[in-house]
């Protein structure tokens, strides 16, 4: 027989008076009761008439002491065991998930060792050597175009010969290997889709655009990095929101201060806004340690998990919450001052 929660039916918690259940049952009551259903369907006062009646029920149980502690019991077992099925529910999900990524991460570190032996450079002097057998030789400007081409034609016949289903592929695998080609695809379609338009709602659609590249061009050349900084001797809002090219303002309401004071040892949110050609200086490749959680190593660099994944699309996969590290090696934050940007971008 199915477990009824009374409480719930009630409306009321598990530790509540017999004074508030008795006021609950009453409301109820009066709800659910024939004579305030009379304008009701045929199906809504079937309806009613069953939580009526479930109501009553509830009330005989909880309104006598003796009753509700043995209901109590089977109500705290109840629970334990929903629990117990949520848990294990939850712990069957993550292995499943765990596994998919796990296949995920062999498929692709199979593909990424096919790729470097045949490695674009590799691929293309072994053609250089095939061109040379045949004699396409020489420093005139037809020659080097003649070669040109014909390295273009040799690498799409080799891209699009991966298309070709090998027999050991599995689908991860087949879809990571051919990952290029298809995102080249998907890109395509998302422009000609884009650009295709009626021609009497052009003129709209073409300035519609131009709004969204403008205001898309302040934010789409730039990235933002999470840093959990805790506060030094001689730190300002104002030099700290410099160094983050933000607004002290915008520190205030991210860290909810209401003064510009700062503590030697408090703890900070900063959002760094960082342009795309200012990204290396910021940036640095790093051994990942297998062994900690990818929360874990983005705290050793003062930073997050979702900015770590910002940095490293193609290595980090989020499945429902879980990550999986396709790579050994993976991009972390390094943040410097407006001085240090300027003082590097000198020496390039």
């Amino acid at each position: 027989m199915n477990f009824i929660d009374y409480y719930k039916i009630l409306g009321v918690e598990v530790d509540a008076s017999d004074e508030t259940i008795k006021k609950s049952f009453r409301s109820l009551a009066k709800l659910y009761h024939p004579d305030s259903c009379l304008n009701k369907t045929k199906e809504e006062q079937e309806k009613s008439a069953k939580m009526l009646r479930l109501v009553y029920e509830a009330y005989d149980v909880l309104k006598d002491d003796i009753k509700r502690l043995e209901y109590d019991k089977k109500y705290y077992e109840h629970m334990r065991m929903e629990k117990s099925k949520t848990k294990a529910n939850k712990e069957s999900k993550q292995a499943q998930n765990i596994s998919s990524l796990n296949k995920i991460r062999k498929a692709y570190q199979e593909v990424r060792k096919e790729e470097k032996e045949k490695s674009f450079p590799k691929r293309h002097n072994s053609f250089n050597k095939i061109l040379d057998e045949e004699g396409i030789t020489g420093n005139d400007f037809n020659i080097y175009l003649k070669r040109g081409l014909l390295h273009i034609c040799a690498e799409a016949v080799y891209q699009f010969s991966k298309l070709e289903k090998i027999k050991e592929d599995t689908p991860i695998k087949y879809v990571l290997r051919n990952r290029n080609i298809i995102y080249a695809s998907v890109a395509c379609a998302l422009v000609i889709g884009g650009t295709t338009t009626k021609k009497s709602t052009e003129q709209v659609e073409v300035a519609k655009y131009q709004t969204v590249t403008e205001v898309d061009k302040n934010t789409s050349d730039e990235v933002l990095l999470t840093r959990l900084y805790t506060v030094q001797s001689g730190d300002t809002l104002e030099g700290l929101a410099n160094d983050c090219n933000t607004s002290v303002h915008m520190l205030k309401t991210l860290n909810n201060k209401y003064s510009d004071d700062l503590k030697v040892g408090e703890k900070l949110i900063l959002r760094y806004k960082i342009a795309l050609n200012d990204l290396k200086y910021y940036t640095y490749s790093v051994l990942f340690d297998k062994n900690i959680s990818l929360a874990e190593f983005a705290s050793m660099y003062n930073t997050n998990i979702d900015d770590l994944v910002t940095l490293n699309e193609e290595a980090i996969v989020n499945d429902n919450g879980v990550y999986a590290v396709l790579s050994d090696y993976l991009y972390v934050p390094k943040f410097i001052t407006k001085e240090q940007l300027t003082e590097k971008k000198s020496y390039k």
